[in-house]
């Protein structure tokens, strides 16, 4: 994961933001973040939340600590890994997320170091999850190397170590019902509206010209309700027999199915790292 240079913090921003999934929905966000967390534990973890949630084995050299809470703003353009790690925070506290590394060692286990390189050891890949679907992590831990080598033709070819996370997720009946017995369908892909996508020029003119049109033809139902209901054709309040009520939705619900159905459908880099668990039978 490796936003460009300048928009860490917008690239963080947008993760908070378009945290709006469906409740039922697992979402993993996993990579190297290239921050620095040290011993700190996540704000929202409440004192009963504490009993089944374990803490985590950290990484607390006083060099791979996150910068201050009340830091000043940052102005440089590249960030450092202290910086980086005050942002994952800031989000993960936000948006009630948990870092899974590291809770699932015993206390007298080894620091689960995700980078090593030759002195260096720390860190800075992390696996996060809703802290609402914890308990459907069964574990997540991270692979070792035997040495803190370089890459090489022999060894891994990353200086980073591996992170395996188990989730025991219920599969979506797809199976017809019988009798009294509702039938399940899978649900379709899920798509999601992005509000970065706005910022190019031509997913933004496609929006605006599609919320233009269901203007128009919202315009055009209301003024032909008013004209019935004006020659007592219709009555505003009573339901006539055999006859199916009007709705105008408004132009923004109106285009849900358009963005859904087009736009959204689109790739691009605040998509890659948003991974959608679903079992399936």
């Amino acid at each position: 994961m490796s936003p460009s240079e300048g928009k860490i913090e917008e690239f963080f921003h947008t993760l908070t933001q378009q945290d709006h999934h469906p409740a039922e929905d697992v979402h993993i966000y996993a990579g190297d973040f290239n921050a620095h967390v040290a011993d700190e534990t996540e704000t929202h973890i409440t004192i009963q939340e504490g009993h089944t949630i374990p803490p985590r084995v950290r990484d607390c050299h006083k060099r791979h600590a996150p910068s201050p809470p009340a830091a000043a703003p940052i102005t440089n353009a590249r960030i450092s890994n202290p910086q980086r790690g005050r942002l994952l925070l800031r989000m993960i506290n936000t948006t009630s997320f948990l870092i899974l590394n590291g809770r699932f060692e015993a206390a007298d286990n080894p620091i689960p170091y995700t980078l090593q390189r030759q002195d260096e050891a720390t860190i800075n890949d992390y696996n996060l999850i809703a802290k609402q679907h914890f308990s459907k992590v069964k574990t997540c831990y991270v692979i070792p190397r035997p040495a803190r080598t370089l890459r090489s033709k022999s060894g891994p070819p990353t200086d980073h170590n591996p992170i395996v996370i188990h989730l025991l997720l219920l599969a979506k009946s797809t199976t017809q019902g019988t009798g009294n017995t509702p039938i399940h369908q899978e649900l379709p892909p899920r798509t999601k509206y992005h509000s970065s996508k706005l910022k190019d020029v031509t997913n933004r003119k496609k929006i605006s010209d599609a919320l233009e049109d269901q203007d128009s033809k919202a315009e055009q139902a209301i003024q032909s309700l008013q004209t019935s209901l004006q020659q007592e054709s219709i009555n505003a309040t009573v339901r006539r027999k055999g006859q199916r009520n009007h709705c105008v939705r408004p132009a923004s619900h109106s285009t849900e199915n358009h963005w859904n159905n087009g736009i959204s459908r689109q790739k691009g880099p605040d998509r890659i790292f948003d991974t959608k668990k679903t079992a399936r039978q």
